[in-house]
């Protein structure tokens, strides 16, 4: 009795073993919004949602941020501006169909970082400039005070550009992308004003002595006035006459030959090349 009993339970299992098991057919029920831009992230409600899952719009394939069974998100392609079909793709199901409209927005340009730089520091930067914002597509470029500069885009929210030979001045900068849609312009500072920032003694001889002035933006052909009087960099005629060295563009050394070792009041200025000038500097020396 046990035995025969066994058989139609046995042959029930392996029918419906034998038989391929079919999931629901892949349904959209809603996409928001259905107007959107690229970089934008949009829900799709539906399902059946299973690994594998991928959204195609267009000719582009998606994989999705997020899923659970009957919601999904995915962030919009870098696609150019146009209305394009959407579908979910799982396996080889195909979901029915829904439109989407990309539109493409302006490149924003929110911050520069430096804002500023010293023209004494423009070779010693460690780090390009970055230019931080939003919409930056692929192929997008900077514009300094209207000229294209060098420029490399990490994403759609940062581009860096290295560190040029940029003039002393306020410059601006825009980013244009491919489509000639181009951000509001934002300002960057070169500054070129020297400054002194101390005067210290250095080595001193039998018959003058060294003072080393330190500060920023000091250049090559930088003009030393000592209580209105120009220094030369070369020793003059007599011998013993004042000079000045340039070191770098934070340090000048000054030779001074004093007529005597009693202290008095000198005023020390820097002036530049492009007439720019440090305030008076004065300090008590022979």
């Amino acid at each position: 009795m046990k035995g025969p009993a066994r058989i139609p339970i046995l042959f029930f299992m392996v029918l419906f073993l034998g038989t391929p098991l079919r999931l629901p057919a892949l349904e959209i029920f809603s996409v928001s919004p259905v107007k959107v831009f690229p970089g934008q992230v949009v829900q799709v409600t539906g399902g059946p949602f299973y690994a594998g899952v991928k959204v195609v719009i267009g000719d582009a394939e998606v994989v999705p941020q997020s899923f659970d069974e009957k919601e999904l998100s995915f962030k919009v392609p870098e696609l150019g501006e146009g209305e394009y079909i959407l579908f979910l793709r799982s396996g080889e199901e195909n979901s029915p169909v829904f439109r989407l409209e990309i539109t493409v927005k302006p490149p924003i340009v929110y911050s520069v970082n430096p804002l500023e730089v010293d023209e004494c520091e423009m070779g010693l930067l460690e780090k390009d400039i970055e230019l931080q914002g939003d919409h930056f597509q692929r192929g997008a470029i900077v514009l300094l005070d209207g000229k294209v500069v060098p420029s490399a885009r990490r994403s759609a929210r940062l581009i860096t550009m290295p560190v040029g030979d940029i003039k002393g001045g306020n410059h601006e900068l825009q980013v244009v992308n491919p489509d000639g849609r181009q951000s509001l312009s934002q300002g960057f500072v070169v500054n070129d004003q020297p400054e002194i920032f101390s005067v210290i003694p250095g080595e001193d001889h039998v018959n003058s002595y060294e003072l080393i002035i330190e500060g920023k933006n000091f250049v090559q052909n930088s003009q030393l006035l000592i209580d209105g009087r120009s220094i030369l960099a070369v020793s003059g005629i007599p011998a013993q006459t004042d000079i000045v060295r340039y070191v770098d563009c934070h340090t000048l050394i000054y030779v001074r030959y004093p007529y005597s070792r009693e202290l008095k009041q000198v005023s020390i200025r820097i002036v530049n090349p492009n007439g720019k000038q440090t305030p008076l500097f004065t300090i008590a020396a022979p």
